[in-house]
């Protein structure tokens, strides 16, 4: 399982607080119907990166996936759901945020 520690998902709404933790079963019940596009990117600082996703059938419609490299491997540290301006304005750190094409 690609989630932190292997412990559950951790996900909230931009603003709400600090959100909270569900097994990843979860994860079936976000994605039954949504289809999900990956619109932007952080690259790899320090063993981190964000992903600028949407489609998702949540609060605001995108959501930012926050990962982790732990021993080579990415993991995903938690999932933040909101608009797609709040969220872009979040991700924002001291490198580029690129748009992805697949």
């Amino acid at each position: 399982m690609n989630y932190q520690y292997n412990t559950g998902v951790r996900y909230g709404n931009l603003g709400d607080g600090e959100g909270q933790s569900a097994d990843p079963s979860i994860l079936s019940t976000w994605l039954g119907s949504a289809v999900i596009s990956c619109r932007y990117y952080t690259p790899d600082v320090a063993g981190h990166g964000t992903l600028l996703t949407s489609g998702w059938r949540l609060a605001g419609g995108w959501g930012l996936i926050e990962m982790d490299n732990l021993d080579g491997t990415w993991k995903i540290n938690d999932f933040t759901f909101g608009t797609s301006s709040a969220l872009y304005y979040a991700m924002h750190t001291s490198h580029p945020i690129l748009a992805y094409h697949a």
